[in-house]
């Protein structure tokens, strides 16, 4: 299927495409300018059915929906323009640096539940786009977001963070919320900092909670007082909410 294939049909403005096996790959991209050159309104979109690896994806207009489809590995050979896309409730457990920073036209990526551990520096780094990631229920520890400028929504709710470094946002100039709810977080001095800042900067609506130590159990982070934050060392305390739990040092707070 070519961009000439409608052309005698000046006047079409709805567009049924599903049921066919589209290939997804940089071939397809005049066929999805053309469309929206001609103001049609598609209102039952395709599935590709290749490249291998985006097999039962959709695609529409610049969105690209691969939810729960039993993925393991990052998708490869997305479309270039790609400005939506959707990965969440698959089986990944790495994002390819490669592929990735193909789509620098990507303004969104739902990565939410999923098995990623673990995020390398750089790896977002051409997307200067991108204004929400959502890495909610996956298996992270705390890692820098560099190169997100753009960024301002990044969920990262439901992971295994227990502590953050002052250096995890230092990029992200443009951010307006940050959740990072339902983890195993551990308030001594290493998070007075973070503390402070969604305090100063109006980010976190007010749910993430410390979980250790007992003395600011359950206590939100929103409002818990600087002197709260003291470095001790809870490592039998710690053990009983967190089966990673952080390194600690000697360091005092």
């Amino acid at each position: 299927m070519t961009p000439y294939t409608f052309e005698r049909f000046k006047h079409l403005r709805t567009l049924k495409i599903n049921g066919n096996k589209f290939v997804c790959d940089c071939q397809i991209l005049p066929l999805i300018e053309w469309i929206r050159s001609n103001s049609t309104r598609i209102v039952e979109a395709g599935q590709c059915a290749g490249p291998s690896g985006l097999e039962g994806c959709s695609c529409q207009d610049t969105i690209v929906r691969c939810s729960n489809k039993n993925m393991k590995s990052f998708p490869v050979a997305l479309p270039i323009d790609t400005t939506e896309l959707f990965l969440d409730s698959n089986a990944i457990d790495e994002i390819s640096i490669d592929e990735i920073n193909r789509l620098t036209n990507l303004v969104k990526l739902d990565m939410s539940h999923n098995l990623v551990e673990s995020i390398e520096d750089d790896t977002f780094v051409n997307l200067t786009k991108l204004s929400t990631l959502i890495l909610s229920y996956n298996k992270l520890t705390p890692r820098a977001f560099k190169g997100l400028n753009s960024l301002r929504i990044l969920s990262l709710h439901g992971n295994d963070i227990s502590s953050l470094p002052e250096t995890a946002f230092a990029t992200l100039g443009n951010i307006t919320h940050i959740a990072v709810g339902s983890n195993s977080l551990f308030c001594d001095c290493r998070m007075e900092w973070f503390s402070r800042w969604i305090k100063s900067k109006f980010v976190e609506a007010g749910i993430a909670r410390c979980v250790a130590p007992t003395t600011v159990a359950n206590q939100l982070l929103l409002t818990a007082r600087p002197h709260q934050f003291q470095y001790k060392r809870f490592l039998i305390d710690w053990s009983q909410h967190t089966s990673k739990g952080v390194t600690m040092d000697s360091r005092t707070g």
